[in-house]
């Protein structure tokens, strides 16, 4: 079966932001299908990608800003105009979701069709890791913050584990922030000026203690946070004569790359948050008081163990260690232990382990099915919030 690029070459990928909206749609829990705008794109959706009606419209617009080659503002005559210091906010912050994209600003909608058509500027790789936390974490050179309008980033990175229960009572508030500090925006929120509130995105690999063997991806869109296993297990937690040769080529990429610790592996978190008025400060300082502190890691795995799941309600246990499959346990074409680094890209923008052996983990699906958990309700099997 031929596919879609054979009949057609995709010339520019644009996405249209609302300049007058963006923060609004940013800290907004609406989603798709309670959008009367978007109704019958929740119906292509829903058929398209099961549960994706369910997502806000924040997390429809920030994939499709990250993925996008050219970006349009539109409507910036509704902010004083193209070149007015509210739209060069609304830039920013685009810009720092996206830095990759040629962006444009509209007045009255009008813009010259050369800038959007037969650009022949799209390129699927470049828009595979256009995104700004994949550009973060992939580069080692600190991408120059643009403070003038309070935008900003930070990533985490930590060799211990976090502990469930205190990584669980800290995750709240992500996507509260304040654009203009209005009167009505602080009675709004009331009092609650947490660390998390400005970040509008974040993105990563989590290590929890009592899922030792498996990472966890993570990903914040707005005021929606989600938890859920990634496709397959770290490299450490499986014996070393188990590694497959693309195990064994994997090893020595994380080796050169100063991503293996002699005593974990390659277990790590590694995340990064974008924002608007982000107090990194504090925000570190608690995920830092998350993890495991020393007497705690002395404890060793068999404590781990016992901790609380808040996340899966008890589920997390079938993550704590590596069990090799049943012959046939594999699905067809897919590795189960194939998780992925790259710095904690988790759809496809880091190399694969490739080991042929392996835990086939739950299909996510059974998360849904089979668990509840406490504080917070799933979708799709993740553990989402809505904060």
């Amino acid at each position: 079966k031929r596919s879609l690029s054979h009949y057609a070459t995709l010339d520019t990928l644009v996405t249209v932001v609302d300049a007058s909206n963006l923060f609004n749609v940013l800290r907004s829990l609406e989603t798709i299908s309670e959008s009367s705008s978007s109704s019958k794109q929740a119906e292509q959706l829903a058929e398209d990608d099961d549960g994706m009606e369910d997502k806000t419209l924040c997390h429809l617009m920030i994939n499709q800003i990250e993925f996008a080659n050219v970006i349009v503002l539109n409507k910036c005559d509704l902010l004083g105009g193209a070149q007015s210091e509210k739209v060069d906010k609304v830039a920013s912050m685009v810009s720092k979701l996206n830095p990759v994209a040629k962006m444009h600003r509209t007045v009255n909608s009008e813009i010259d069709l050369q800038k959007i058509l037969n650009t022949k500027l799209f390129d699927m790789e470049e828009a595979e890791t256009s995104a700004g936390w994949i550009q973060e974490l992939a580069n080692s050179k600190k991408i120059p913050e643009t403070e003038k309008y309070g935008v900003s980033s930070f990533i985490f990175r930590s060799k211990r584990p976090f502990h469930p229960e205190r990584l669980s009572r800290i995750l709240d508030g992500f996507g509260k922030l304040k654009y203009d500090g209005s009167k009505e925006e602080e009675e709004e929120e009331g009092k609650d000026d947490g660390p998390f509130n400005g970040v509008v995105r974040s993105k990563g690999v989590l290590w929890l203690a009592n899922a030792n063997a498996h990472p966890m991806d993570f990903h914040t869109a707005g005021r929606e946070l989600s938890i859920a296993p990634s496709d397959g297990p770290f490299l450490a937690a499986i014996p070393e004569e188990k590694w497959s040769e693309e195990g064994k080529q994997a090893h020595e990429q994380l080796k050169k790359g100063g991503k293996w610790d002699a005593e974990v592996g390659d277990r790590a978190t590694e995340m990064v948050c974008i924002g608007l008025g982000l107090k990194q400060a504090e925000a570190m300082k608690l995920l830092e008081e998350a993890c495991l502190t020393e007497e705690e890691l002395k404890k060793g795995p068999e404590f781990w163990k016992t901790l609380e799941d808040p996340f899966f309600d008890g589920q997390i246990k079938d993550y704590f260690e590596w069990v090799e499959p049943e012959s046939g346990d594999e699905d067809e074409g897919e590795n189960p232990d194939a998780h992925k680094h790259g710095h904690g890209h988790s759809h496809g923008h880091g190399h694969s382990h490739g080991h042929s052996h392996g835990h086939a983990p739950k299909k996510k699906e059974d998360f849904k099915e089979n668990g509840g958990q406490n504080k917070r309700v799933k979708t799709e099997s993740t553990n989402t919030s809505s904060t």
